[in-house]
């Protein structure tokens, strides 16, 4: 089977970290307030510590941090477990840092790089979809 995203990053002082992975199709606004009050994520320590190093604000406010990976997984990722959909992210930014340099990602806008993505969940392969305006081939 062949999954759509969108990887958003945002472009910080310190490198590129991870806003958020966007599957095709978006929670309807009553499932992400129902999942913003009810749902806890409960990470692997492993996993957090990966998420803790690229999955943030440029800030380095990290009380805010939780709230945003609840924010993205509730309303991105609320198809799929919260770990499987933190780890495709964590995948999905490691085969975008590993493709291109730094001078080929460049913002689309001032605070956002969005990249278009395929996965190949048989293969457990990532492509990119389409030639993306933001990228410098």
């Amino acid at each position: 089977m062949i999954l759509k995203f969108k990887l958003s990053l945002f472009p910080c002082s310190q490198g590129y970290y991870i806003h958020g992975l966007w599957p095709t199709g978006n929670a309807d606004e009553e499932e992400f307030k129902k999942c913003e009050k009810t749902q806890k994520l409960k990470l692997d320590p492993k996993l957090s510590l990966k998420m803790f190093k690229i999955w943030k604000p440029c800030t380095r406010n990290t009380s805010q941090i939780v709230d945003l990976w609840k924010h993205e997984w509730c309303k991105h990722g609320y198809k799929m477990l919260y770990e499987d959909y933190f780890s495709l992210g964590l995948q999905a930014y490691e085969f975008v840092m590993k493709k291109f340099t730094k001078e080929q990602l460049q913002p689309c806008t001032k605070n956002e790089l969005r990249i278009s993505l395929i996965y190949n969940t048989e293969t457990k392969v990532w492509g990119i979809s389409m030639k993306e305006k933001c990228l410098k081939f």
